[in-house]
């Protein structure tokens, strides 16, 4: 297996300050979405700013704190009764749920409960600039998941899984909480789970005052995104968009609906 394995995380935000963003009462949705547009180019800008500041430092000041991102895979090692590594290694997406069932496909194949497996994901330094005793910026930390027998390891990976329901239902008290304790006025989320399952909720908060012009900013907000969302992925996955059909659609698998803020149905 190659040392390298490719890191092909997308990460997609929009970055919103509340001064530039604010439209004025009356602005139409374009005008609303240019706003949010300089908004996020202003706040890029910055970050880029602050990124630079890390690499120009002198000799004596503290190394600025590295940010450390996972790998999007993770490494499966089989060892033999013995404890020896038996040179198989496979590779596989690193949520839980991913995992048990590439296991599970290896008990079906022939592989016993008491094999020996062991789980463990490469720390990468992906958000600094190469350094001269690092110039290739390769993967210098593996954290370990699990390691064990093969039915004590799924059984783990199992038990650690969270269901979709419970998701939802932490995503959304997780945003009531940060509502209480800071400015945050709404939130529109949307997400996919196994087999397509589409499913969301919007929020106003209760917290603080919500005005209709920041009701304006938040729909502007979730127009940009969709815009933006969908043409990084068509640059980058080639992925095509079904004209005017609607995200949640009935070939697409049950959709999960929220129910008074304190769970899901499905």
């Amino acid at each position: 297996m190659s040392e390298d394995i490719k890191d092909n995380t997308v990460l997609f935000t929009l970055p919103l300050k509340e001064k530039a963003a604010e439209p004025k009462p009356g602005l139409s949705m374009a005008e609303a979405t240019a706003a949010l547009e300089a908004s996020a180019n202003e706040a890029r800008q910055n970050a880029a700013m602050e990124a630079d500041k890390q690499h120009i430092r002198g000799p004596q000041e503290e190394a600025a704190p590295q940010e450390v991102k996972i790998n999007p895979k993770a490494i499966i090692t089989w060892y033999n009764d013995d404890g020896t590594q038996n040179g198989e290694q496979e590779v596989t997406y690193r949520s839980f749920p991913c995992l048990a069932d590439h296991l599970e496909k290896a008990m079906e194949l022939g592989c016993t409960e008491d094999t020996k497996v062991s789980i463990h994901l490469q720390l990468l330094d992906c958000f600094i600039k190469p350094r001269p005793e690092d110039p290739d910026q390769k993967p210098r930390t593996t954290l370990t998941i699990k390691s064990g027998k093969l039915g004590d390891v799924i059984t783990y990976l199992r038990s650690k899984t969270i269901e979709p329901q419970a998701v939802l239902m932490n995503l959304q008290a997780m945003i009531y909480s940060m509502a209480d304790v800071s400015s945050l006025k709404g939130v529109i989320i949307s997400v996919v789970m196994a087999d397509a399952r589409a499913a969301g909720f919007g929020f106003v908060s209760e917290s603080s005052e919500v005005t209709d012009q920041d009701i304006q900013v938040l729909g502007a907000a979730a127009d940009a995104q969709i815009e933006m969302f969908k043409t990084k992925m068509k640059d980058q996955r080639k992925v095509e968009f079904p004209d005017e059909s609607p995200i949640i659609a009935a070939s697409q698998g049950e959709l999960l609906k929220l129910t008074n803020g304190r769970g899901v149905k499905g």
